[in-house]
This record gives C-alpha cells, structure tokens and sequence, in this order.
C-alpha cells in the first residue's frame, strides 16, 4: 500500500498506507508477543527488525496525513481541491 501512495500521491492514499501500517504494527506486535511467550522454535530478530520498519514507515504517514493544508504537498491535494471547486460552481 504504501508503493501504492507513493505511486498516486494522493491523500486518500496516504491515508490508506497510514491504516494498513497501522494495523499491520497491531498484528506484527502481536505476532511478536505470541512467538516470545508461546513455544515456538523460531529466533524474534527478523520479527522485530520488521516490526519497527512498520512503526517508522506507519509515523512517517502519519506526519504526512497531519501536517496542515497550508504546509503540505499542494501537489497530493491538487485533484480534491480542483473536484471540490467543480462542485461549487
């Protein structure tokens, strides 16, 4: 999802990436939960190096979906702004 966003470059998308990380950082600390306490053979490194590249890359598109209007990329916005105008006419 994230490509995805970063392919469009539009803020319904960024908003889509934001929740798949979301929920993504849910399950994989989930995940990281249940192979540390439960009984399975398999080493946590990878799962934790994972999960703290969703966290980031989750916080990066938080940042992007929060910063204000004004400061934010015009160029994500251009297509809601332009659809919003034809509505108002």
């Amino acid at each position: 999802m994230s490509a995805l966003a970063l392919w469009r470059r539009r803020y319904g998308w960024c908003c889509a990436a934001a929740y798949c990380g979301a929920v993504t950082t849910v399950i994989g600390m989930g995940s990281f939960w249940w192979v540390r306490t439960g009984h399975v053979g398999i080493g946590i490194a990878w799962l934790l190096v994972a999960d703290v590249a969703v966290i980031m890359m989750t916080g990066g598109w938080l940042t992007v979906i929060i910063t204000p209007v004004e400061r934010s990329q015009p160029q994500m916005r251009a297509r809601s702004v332009a659809l919003r105008a034809g509505e108002a006419k």
